[in-house]
């Protein structure tokens, strides 16, 4: 808890903590955040996203509706749905969104046992 703010306040944060958790403690809603996030420049279509994540449209449709809801993803056309990454407007929900992308990459990179970047090449 900031000194700075309200009671009210701190449990708005404190809902919205609650609610990305919930969120990405889902594979594929995690999975499609990543995706997306990886690509924060490009577009997907629906199906798209289905065949790249594995798992039946509807799932995908429902996940994605979710995490547009949230902030975390925008719905860019609507025939065929396409979907792209957008970074939420809430600092709290911007602050869960970057630390989650910087765990998932650290975790990567300790999975596929991958040498840290040098750019001198030596």
């Amino acid at each position: 808890m900031r000194s700075s703010q309200t009671p009210a306040q701190d449990q708005a944060e404190a809902d919205i903590r609650a609610r990305f958790h919930s969120l990405v403690k889902s594979p594929l809603r995690a999975s499609l955040l990543r995706l997306l996030h990886e690509h924060p420049d490009q577009t997907f279509a629906l199906n798209t996203l289905k065949q790249r994540v594995g798992h039946m449209q509807r799932d995908v449709e429902n996940c994605m509706l979710e995490l547009e809801t949230f902030g975390l993803a925008q719905r860019r056309s609507s025939t065929p749905p396409q979907y792209a990454a957008n970074s939420p407007s809430v600092p709290i929900a911007q602050k869960l969104l970057n630390d989650f992308l910087v765990q998932w990459g650290h975790t990567l990179a300790k999975k596929i046992n991958h040498p840290p970047f040098n750019a001198s090449g030596s």
